[in-house]
């Protein structure tokens, strides 16, 4: 599973495109296509903003992808010291 452990606080979580692929598993026919429509783009850096709002944390230091289900993505999101949240994204 992809992962970032951030040391800055400008980290771009979206420039790891292993976040938003499918890596759960392969397919035998049509690979290339089932997996373009797996992969979901959406904006990481503002959901990793959110899910440190709403703590009281000041930024998201490190971002782990669980592996997910066909079309969704869950990630275990550590805002340093003792708080880590696993988030869902659909």
């Amino acid at each position: 599973p992809a992962s970032i452990d951030s040391g800055s606080s400008q980290t771009d979580w979206n420039s790891n495109c292993e976040f938003f692929e499918f890596t759960r598993g392969r397919f035998i026919v049509d690979e290339a296509e089932n997996l373009r429509k797996r992969e979901i783009r959406f904006d990481l850096n503002r959901l990793a903003s959110v899910a440190a709002d709403s703590v009281g944390a000041a930024r998201c230091i490190a971002i782990k992808k669980y592996p997910g289900g066909m079309f969704n993505k869950a990630f275990l999101m550590s805002m340093g010291y003792f708080f880590t949240y696993l988030t869902n994204q659909f």
